[in-house]
Formats: C-alpha cells, structure tokens, sequence
C-alpha cells in the first residue's frame, strides 16, 4: 500500500509471516478407551469483515479520500466493471496535499509494518465408552490470540493536565501533537487468553430412542 509522501516513508507492509501448521492425533492405548490431541494455528487477514473496525478499507490503498478512510471500512472501493461512483474519487490537489487541512481534525495512524494476527488453538480430549452405549469425554481446549488489533488515541492529553484550571478547558495546546484533535493509533497489542474444560455424554441410538 503507497501513499504520497516522503520517499521511503510512504508504504504499509503487512507481514508475510504465513506459517500455518496444523498437527493433530488420535491414540486407543486399550479397548474402550480413546485420546485424542490437535494443535493448529489460524490467521485473520486484513481486508475481510474481522477488521471492518479498524479503519482499513480498501478505499485507504486507493487514497480516495484526502483522511485516508471512510464509513466503517466494510465497503468495497468499486466494482472494476463499473468503476469508481460519481465524486468519489479526490484527485489530488495542493490542498489535499497540504497538512493544513487536518489541524484540528481526527487522523488514522498505522505503523509502516504491520504484523499479522493469528490464533492458536489447541485441544486435548479423553473419551471413554461406558455401559448402556454410552460415551463420556472430557476435553481441554486453549486459545490464544496474538497482535490483535487494539485501537487507542496516542494523541490523548496527559492525565496530570486534566485537573489543571489554567486551561481553561483548552486542551489542544496540551497534547503531544497539537495541531490534531486525536490520533487514532492502530498498534495490534493485543491479545486474548481462553481456557475452557467441556464434558460431553452422548448415547447411541437404542429400542428406538
């Protein structure tokens, strides 16, 4: 994704980092008795309705607008049979290229790498077979998520000027950057943790029930 601006600063690369194992087993070490195991790791690209919140649109490689994203980043730029629809394309002018426009307005950040999210899944499972046909498991299953996207304002005014009465109640000169409103920073901190332990009973089909 290139964007204009200073050469060698203008380009988001997402990462390539793909590797996606998936391993998993089935053991009967005596009659009646069954462990079953499987490990697998699952990716969420960018661009599909995972990340409709987090302002990447296609519309944003495509610089359609001068904020670099519009709506909540679920529509498409344009079909290629009918092209773009009417105004909305902004061709590039000396003031939509001027950084003026922006003062006291929201903008989006993303780092120039931008890691890849991933979830790991794993599941280690006990069954046994009981009297009256009958089946009793017991599983364990992990997830866990890495560089989902966390979105935060690191533009936001320090705490320790909040309660400051010299302000007045203007806040703008008191942020890192002042000349914008906030900073809508997209740094993929975060992550999930879920451990959950399932017991099933299932009972085959027998006089009809």
């Amino acid at each position: 994704m290139r964007f204009g601006g200073i050469n060698g600063h203008n380009i988001i690369e997402p990462s390539v980092n793909a590797w996606s194992p998936r391993i998993g087993f089935a053991w009967a070490p005596r009659n009646k008795w069954s462990f079953r195991g499987s490990y697998g790791v699952f990716q969420s690209p960018r661009g599909t309705e995972l990340y409709a919140h987090d302002n990447f649109p296609a519309t944003l490689g495509l610089g359609f607008t001068p904020h670099g994203f519009i709506g909540d980043g679920t529509n498409i730029a344009f079909p290629l049979q009918t092209g773009p629809p009417p105004g909305s394309v902004v061709f590039p002018t000396v003031a939509t290229l001027t950084p003026d426009q922006f003062n006291f307005d929201r903008v989006g950040y993303y780092a120039p790498k931008l890691p890849l999210t991933y979830f790991q899944q794993f599941l280690l499972s006990v069954q046994r077979e009981l009297p009256g046909r009958q089946l009793l498991d017991v599983s364990y299953v992990h997830t866990k998520g890495t560089h989902l996207n966390f979105a935060t304002d690191m533009n936001q005014v320090p705490q320790s000027q909040l309660a400051n009465p010299a302000n007045s109640g203007d806040f703008s000169p008191l942020r890192p950057v002042p000349w914008f409103r906030s900073i809508l920073a997209h740094d993929f901190t975060g992550w999930s943790n879920y451990d959950a332990l399932q017991l099933r009973i299932a009972k085959q089909t027998s006089h009809g029930i």
